[in-house]
């Protein structure tokens, strides 16, 4: 786990920017620069730039974050904890660190980080508002859209039909009256043996999304003798399975098959269309190899979810097939996109702010894995949003991302006119920046007392300043009018 934006915007904040170093108290051993930089290698005198700051801070992170996976084992902190502590860490060093977390759960560290607030035997004001803030995001939920549900594999979920009401193999009545005849379930381990996929995304995406709508229809079950059906009604509903509003039944075999040739139809697929609905699984695999379908049959495919990728179909010969309609954790890794980028058409770019963070067939974490993308890279957007989402394209790779995210490209500076509302900075060392966000670059830093104007305008939350002949965003907790 890595400290997020939000994490290093406190440590900032609290820290402070001083180029030129300094004692915060007479008696402190060594002196401080940068972001609070503090050791035997600053010394009186000592002056730095904005670079060399920017390094001290990433030496200082990784420390305060090795401390933290070292000493904090008694729980598994979520982000807001972890960031809370890696605060902690940076400001009263890993031995306080290893006091506070040894031994204890999370809601003992929450009680006792607010002792914390003295130097040299002293309460210090700015300590106990540092402590107090940290107490408070670590006691913050981490919500469904933050990295927590990014940043880990919780398993891949297929659509599985396997049985009747009657969890016999024929005989019951059509539909699904039980939401378990088609239902959407965990992964398991048949075992299986071989995947058969469609390396390009959009197809792959398709294949999942219509075996979820289909699970999720319960007027779709489960009957050999009358398997059929679903195919034919699936094609009088515009091959979209979420459409069908008569009871129907398939099996596994047959219910794969449709989806996949249904999904030729949609995509003006002509191989896909040819699939026969009557393949069953001794035949499915040299059906689904002719309509385009890779057959992966290495042992990390076969035993584990974690390379199983969004619209793979799992064969276990003779015996039972599903579809994956989510990915696993290593699903990025070894797999070729084809380009959508034709259909994608795009109004603006943006970089990638994290690492590892996925694009997905949709805007949510229950969509599909189409590719992880890492820290700086450069990425197309076409202006729309799904659930919040961004529309991104990423190497010809067209999905969604997280906005967390995403920074968008800053428009050029807007010019200095129209800032009459007086206001003044709060903090010290706070960030001018070009964008409403801790992605944007940094223009310049503003000091507690430091006159500023606005123009009433905000972006992100962020009010849009002028400091001197400076024009950019600052965050609101520093801006007082």
């Amino acid at each position: 786990m890595k400290t997020s934006d939000k994490g290093i915007e406190l440590i900032e904040r609290y820290e402070g920017l001083r180029l030129t170093a300094y004692k915060c108290v007479n008696t402190e051993k060594y002196y401080t620069i940068g972001y609070g930089h503090y050791g035997a290698d600053v010394t009186a005198g000592m002056q730095i730039n904005q670079t060399q700051a920017e390094a001290y801070l990433k030496q200082d992170l990784a420390t305060a974050e090795a401390a933290v996976n070292k000493y904090c084992t008694s729980f598994t902190p979520n982000q807001n904890q972890y960031d809370a502590l890696v605060s902690f860490a940076y400001n009263c060093g890993a031995g306080n660190l290893k006091k506070l977390v040894s031994g204890r759960a999370a809601a003992t560290v929450a009680e006792k980080i607010t002792e914390y607030n003295k130097s040299g035997g002293k309460v210090l004001a700015g300590l106990v508002r540092r402590r107090a803030e940290e107490k408070a995001l670590f006691l913050e939920p981490v919500g469904t859209t933050q990295q927590k549900a990014e940043g880990s594999n919780m398993g891949v979920t297929i659509s599985n039909c396997g049985h009747d009401e009657n969890n016999r193999y024929s005989g019951g009545a059509a539909g699904d009256q039980t939401g378990g005849e088609w239902q959407l379930r965990a992964w398991y381990n048949k075992p299986w043996d071989c995947v058969l996929r469609f390396e390009d995304a959009a197809t792959a995406a398709l294949i999942a999304q219509m075996a979820r709508a289909a699970a999720q229809n319960n007027l779709v079950g489960y009957d050999q003798n009358q398997r059929g059906t679903f195919w034919q009604h699936l094609a009088a509903s515009d091959y979209k399975p979420e459409n069908i509003t008569i009871k129907c039944e398939a099996d596994c075999s047959s219910g794969v098959a449709a989806i996949v040739k249904g999904a030729g139809y949609r995509l003006g697929n002509a191989a896909m269309k040819n699939v026969s609905t009557a393949a069953y699984t001794g035949n499915l695999k040299s059906v689904l190899k002719a309509a385009g379908a890779k057959v992966l049959t290495d042992r990390k495919y076969l035993t584990s979810d974690a390379y199983i990728r969004a619209g793979d179909i799992l064969l276990n010969e003779r015996h039972h097939t599903t579809i994956a309609v989510t990915s696993g954790s290593n699903a990025g890794s070894g797999t070729t996109q084809t380009p959508a980028a034709s259909t994608f058409k795009a109004t603006g770019t943006a970089t990638c702010t994290g690492n590892g963070v996925r694009i997905r067939t949709g805007g949510g974490t229950n969509y599909g894995i189409l590719t992880s993308v890492n820290k700086g890279a450069a990425m197309q957007i076409d202006g729309t949003k799904q659930n919040g989402w961004y529309h991104v394209c990423y190497n010809g790779v067209v999905g969604y991302m997280h906005p967390s995210y995403v920074k968008t490209a800053a428009t050029a500076q807007q010019p200095a006119t129209g800032f009459t509302i007086k206001a003044t900075c709060t903090g010290n060392g706070v960030r001018i920046r070009k964008g409403g966000g801790t992605g944007y670059a940094i223009l310049t830093a503003a000091y507690k007392g430091d006159a500023l104007l606005l123009d009433g305008t905000k972006q992100n939350g962020w009010y849009h300043v002028k400091k001197g002949n400076t024009v950019g965003y600052m965050h609101p907790n520093y801006v007082k009018q």
